[in-house]
């Protein structure tokens, strides 16, 4: 069976839908049957591999395509994440996530001395034209989404397609959680995908 193997962060892995949580403040890191891409999966009848990573950043989002086995046949779908969020890789170990909204010192220190927006919108751009070479290199076919398309750089607006940003929709489809899309936010955003799919 055809795979879709999908890559983003919290709004790829449904976070906040009913089947994720253990209770509305502990997310059990599972992805949902009810997010975006187990319902593309459903409709097209591919086997869906979920690898998103709740708070993950486009570069997190790199090192997994980077790291992932695709085999011949395989679809790719990534939904490119918040420009300012980052990452560090660490040897042998988890890799540090660093958030604007982040309560440890690393993410406090990190933004009080080191963030620069120029520099983050040219590491992104960066990124997304690294790993649309890598998958052109591996014969896999790939749609590229971002979390809010409208604020995407002029530089890798090429790669994506548009659909509803989450800003657009979390107002009318938001979970229990107040941040992350519902059931229904999940099949519109799904739906606006699904047309490039079907392409």
């Amino acid at each position: 069976m055809t795979r879709l193997i999908a890559f983003g962060c919290s709004y790829t892995q449904g976070q906040g839908l009913v089947d994720t949580l253990d209770s509305i403040e502990s997310n059990t890191g599972c992805p949902s049957k009810f997010a975006w891409p187990q319902l593309i999966a459903n409709e097209l009848n591919l086997e869906c591999i979920n690898l998103s990573v709740p708070g993950g950043s486009n570069k997190l989002i790199t090192g997994y395509v980077s790291d992932f086995e695709f085999k011949a046949g395989d679809i790719c779908a990534i939904l490119w994440t918040h420009y300012d969020r980052w990452a560090i890789f660490r040897k042998d170990e988890y890799s540090l996530t660093i958030l604007p909204t982040g309560i440890s010192e690393h993410s406090k220190n990190y933004y009080r001395y080191m963030y620069d927006e120029y520099d983050h919108s040219l590491m992104n751009t960066m990124m997304v034209r690294y790993v649309n070479l890598h998958l052109e290199k591996l014969g896999i076919k790939t749609y590229n989404f971002s979390v809010e398309y409208k604020y995407t750089p002029t530089e890798v607006k090429e790669f994506m397609l548009e659909t509803p940003s989450i800003k657009e929709l979390r107002p009318l489809y938001a979970c229990a959680d107040g941040a992350h899309l519902n059931e229904q936010g999940h099949h519109v955003l799904a739906q606006s995908m699904l047309e490039y799919f079907k392409e």
